[in-house]
């Protein structure tokens, strides 16, 4: 099995929590530094380090930032960002929609910004406005980010109603057609006319044995014109061979009543 698999198999739950949450408002960032391992260091009497997975959290705008070792509630409230970072995907994607990728954002705005922890509409729209008017003339901005979350926003639960309908007109629409078709069958059965069936299905035996009885009446009645049968003649009737001959007279050899002399009169 592959790592992606085994990070995929062993993280469904989170997979679950990241589905839920909302995207934070912070700037959220793990990622892996090697620390010395004291115990394993005094163990074999020489340094030995091992990567420790980190997070790195910060206020958009604001100088403090917090970097330390990676706790189990950590990657569980940032789970998006956690998983992305064990795929080795982009944790940007993870926290909203990339500065640099958004059309009202100019290229030096987005990378002043992100000097300043800002890399996402989302985190440009949810900073405190202060910290944002310390990185830069960007309050205006501040604001297109606001209203253009508020469209996605709208133009997502516009989409979600246009598809609940839509489901909920085709339902209407099969309905509507079975009671149709109900009515007719009502309305057949008031006439008293038959109402529609399917076709039976043919069974082939029975199709062959009406083929052999069909065979064996035609060898039967001859046309007059025919050559006749003679005694002992066989008859091919399907793969049945069928013996035509008279009926043989006088008694049956063996039988106990024999026949008696006729009586002459004197």
């Amino acid at each position: 099995m592959s790592e992606l698999a085994e990070v995929d198999e062993g993280f469904a739950e989170l997979e679950q929590l990241a589905a839920g949450q909302a995207t934070p408002s912070i700037n959220v960032r793990f990622f892996s530094e090697p620390m010395e391992d004291e115990q394993a260091t005094k163990a074999v009497g020489k340094r030995v380090f091992r990567d420790v997975e980190m997070i790195e959290k910060r206020i958009p705008g604001d100088k403090d930032i917090v970097r330390r070792e990676a706790k189990e509630k950590d990657k569980r409230e940032y789970a998006a960002h956690y998983l992305a970072f064990k795929r080795g995907q982009s944790q940007e994607s993870a926290a909203g929609f990339p500065l640099r990728q958004w059309t009202m954002c100019t290229r030096s705005e987005a990378e002043t910004l992100a000097a300043a922890g800002v890399r996402t509409v989302e985190q440009l729209a949810g900073a405190p406005s202060d910290n944002i008017k310390h990185v830069g003339p960007y309050t205006s901005l501040q604001q297109k980010a606001k209203d253009w979350l508020n469209q996605e926003k709208s133009g997502a639960e516009m989409a979600k109603i246009r598809a609940e309908n839509d489901d909920l007109r085709t339902r209407v629409e099969t309905m509507e057609r079975m009671i149709s078709t109900q009515s007719k069958e009502i309305e057949a059965a008031r006439n008293g006319q038959p109402l529609a069936t399917a076709a039976p299905v043919a069974d082939p035996r029975l199709a062959a044995l009406e083929a052999q009885i069909a065979a064996l009446a035609a060898a039967v009645q001859r046309a007059p014109d025919a050559t006749p049968f003679r005694e002992g003649e066989a008859v091919r009737v399907g793969s049945v061979d069928v013996a035509i001959g008279r009926k043989p007279r006088g008694r049956p050899v063996g039988s106990k009543n024999k026949q008696k002399a006729p009586v002459q009169e004197n």
